[in-house]
């Protein structure tokens, strides 16, 4: 995904706001995949402290 919004840099003049809304579009999945499973990446991330 980095090498498809660098496409976005010319080599005179750079788009950031397509830049900034391929960046969103990219990240958005991960938000949403995280907020869905807090409780079961908190949960683990607590029994992986307990037994170490």
């Amino acid at each position: 995904m980095p090498l498809a919004i660098a496409q976005f840099a010319g080599q005179y003049q750079t788009v950031f706001g397509q830049m900034m809304a391929a960046a969103v579009i990219s990240v958005a999945p991960v938000i949403v995949i995280a907020t869905i499973f807090r409780d079961q990446i908190i949960r683990g991330f607590a029994d992986g402290m307990m037994k170490g």
